[in-house]
């Protein structure tokens, strides 16, 4: 639980430093992903993600960026968490209509077969 903790406070350090959109542009909302990988998972199946990933953001409406990056291990209390996705939308609204879109629940399947644990934070930024 330490553990997730940890990771929570640290993603969201980061996702606040992202560049991009900021609160004064009108309640900019983020989705902050990271994923630990199932053991079976080969660099193929890490860029498919990767892929379909970024994608989202020409295939659906109200995303301003997309970006990610992957842990480099300086910080042993990533978990086993390896990749990590912080997307900006323009507001709460294109946050929540990307949840149930075709597109996002597409994404959803690949990662499936994929991914073993996926966490997720949502949030308004505040400056």
């Amino acid at each position: 639980m330490k553990t997730i903790l940890t990771l929570c406070a640290a993603l969201v350090l980061i996702a606040v430093l992202a560049p991009g959109a900021s609160a004064q542009d009108g309640n900019v909302y983020r989705h902050l992903v990271a994923f630990e990988f199932k053991k079976s998972a080969t660099e193929h199946h890490y860029m498919e993600v990767i892929g379909d990933f970024m994608a989202l953001k020409d295939q659906i409406d109200g995303i301003v960026s997309i970006e990610w990056g992957f842990t480099d291990k300086a910080e042993p209390l990533n978990g086993n968490y390896t990749h990590a996705f912080l997307v900006t939308f323009t507001n709460k609204e294109a946050m929540e209509a990307y949840l149930p879109h075709p597109a996002h629940l597409a994404f959803k399947e690949v990662i499936q077969k994929r991914v073993k644990n996926v966490f997720v934070l949502d949030y308004a930024v505040v400056e």
